[in-house]
């Protein structure tokens, strides 16, 4: 049986797998981390199974994208 310490580790692995993943845009391999019928539950979009959290994943990376992209155009006026 792990021991806390063992598994404090392997939940901070997790979770810097999950971080990169989602940085680096790789939004199937971090949907892959939570169960099949896991829940992604976020200030800005709850979804269920793999699939829906790596398109609820890539849909916010292209909203950020495009607030950015606004404020780079119209600047700190601009509210997304």
């Amino acid at each position: 049986m792990p021991t806390a310490v063992e598994d404090k580790d392997a939940i901070r692995e997790v979770l810097a797998e999950y971080c990169f993943q989602l940085d680096d845009g790789r939004f199937a391999e971090m949907a892959a981390l939570f169960t099949e019928d896991g829940t992604w539950d976020t200030a800005f979009g709850k979804a269920t199974g793999r699939v829906a959290i790596a398109e609820l994943a890539r849909s916010l990376r292209a909203r950020a994208e495009r607030a950015a992209a606004a404020r780079d155009a119209f600047g700190d006026e601009y509210r997304d």
